[in-house]
């Protein structure tokens, strides 16, 4: 049997509550965890974010960063202290959803990663599915303009992560490099074509993306994709327009709704487009074809 250990980033801003609703998703299938590392970014009050009692209590792993670094570093830190072969991710707050560790680790006895589908909750909104990119080819188009994958859905190879160099030091747009490195890399993944995991939009979630220091670090993604020859010249002078009209100038209003409309149906439509085009092995519609 194939075995994970779980990678949970938590900083000053993680609720308690956030954290023990995320560990509850895992405990059906606690079984094919050997560790849940914990990483405490730069919070001096560390203890307030653990549970006083928990039934994985005992798979905890604690990893604490005097210094706040961001998300990316945070998890680099968790991977050096996995002792598995295969690392999960998953953000505080975020529910895992059943089967599916089982599901990804069976797919990674053939792959280095995996990807799949996210459903998003806002308050006094509609469930909205965020998928993933299908394919390679489709990430290439993408990756100028936005992440191709749901990061908080990777299941990956320690050492396909290890050798990738893991996240840059960015606290945004970290895990867009991390695709642009799978998609250089010629990594063997695959796609699953259902929901994993679910997550709610909380009020910071629209701050978080926008401003000039988020900008500064998607400047720095575009710059690393290009450098990488995984974008055009053409894409990169455009995506940077966009992002600083979008990240910069426009009213936070006006921002969150083009926001939620592109984040949402623009790669669901890439994603629609790559199935009609032509047929790709990569994607698993459903648990019972592995």
């Amino acid at each position: 049997m194939e075995f994970c250990d779980i990678i949970i980033p938590l900083w000053d801003k993680t609720h308690k509550e956030d954290l023990i609703k995320s560990l509850n998703s895992l405990v059906d299938e606690k079984k094919y965890i050997n560790n849940i590392i914990l990483v405490i970014d730069g919070c001096n009050n560390y203890p307030k974010y653990l549970p006083e009692d928990h039934i994985l209590q005992s798979k905890f792993l604690v990893i604490y960063n005097s210094r706040n670094f961001g998300p990316g570093y945070a998890r680099n830190c968790g991977v050096i202290f996995a002792k598995s072969n295969n690392l999960i991710f998953l953000d505080a707050g975020d529910i895992n959803i059943n089967k599916r560790i089982q599901l990804q680790l069976n797919l990674l006895k053939n792959n280095e990663a995996c990807f799949a589908d996210i459903e998003e909750h806002r308050a006094k909104s509609t469930r909205l599915v965020r998928k993933s990119c299908a394919n390679i080819e489709i990430a290439r188009k993408v990756i100028a303009y936005k992440t191709p994958f749901n990061n908080v859905t990777l299941a990956i190879k320690k050492k396909a992560f290890e050798k990738l160099g893991g996240y840059p030091s960015l606290r945004t747009a970290e895990d867009w490099v991390l695709m642009g490195k799978i998609i250089k890399n010629n990594l063997k993944i695959k796609v699953v074509d259902k929901v994993l995991v679910s997550i709610d939009i909380d009020q910071r979630f629209n701050s978080r993306r926008r401003g000039i220091k988020v900008f500064k670090d998607i400047l720095s993604c575009l710059k690393f994709n290009y450098k990488n020859r995984l974008i055009s010249r053409f894409d990169l002078i455009l995506s940077i327009t966009i992002s600083f009209l979008f990240r910069v100038i426009l009213p936070k209003q006006i921002f969150a709704y083009l926001y939620r409309v592109l984040r949402t149906y623009f790669l669901n439509f890439m994603a629609t487009f790559a199935f009609k085009k032509k047929p790709n092995n990569n994607i698993i519609k459903d648990e019972e074809e592995i």
